[in-house]
């Protein structure tokens, strides 16, 4: 019970500086995949990414937040990912 009053306190205590943020950038790979890489036959990089972190992005997205997606990584996934959810930092 306590640790749940202390958590809930602490959130509160930040809430107005979490207010301030105006841009959120991500990096992709690790993050919001799964780590893993797949190769199509005639070798193409695919990623898989989460639907509940899509989920979570869109309504981020909902507060007036901007996202950005940033990756080291070649290929278009992360493009056409950043272009299903409306992500025009890519």
């Amino acid at each position: 019970m306590m640790r749940k009053l202390l958590r809930e306190w602490h959130w509160h205590r930040h809430r107005k500086k979490l207010i301030e943020i105006q841009l959120l950038v991500l990096d992709v790979d690790g993050v919001l995949t799964d780590g893993g890489l797949l190769l199509t036959p005639d070798g193409e990089l695919q990623k898989r990414f989460n639907a509940r972190d899509g989920l979570g992005l869109r309504l981020l997205q909902q507060t007036g937040l901007t996202l950005a997606f940033l990756s080291g990584g070649q290929g278009r996934a992360v493009e056409q990912r950043a272009q299903q959810l409306g992500i025009q930092h890519c």
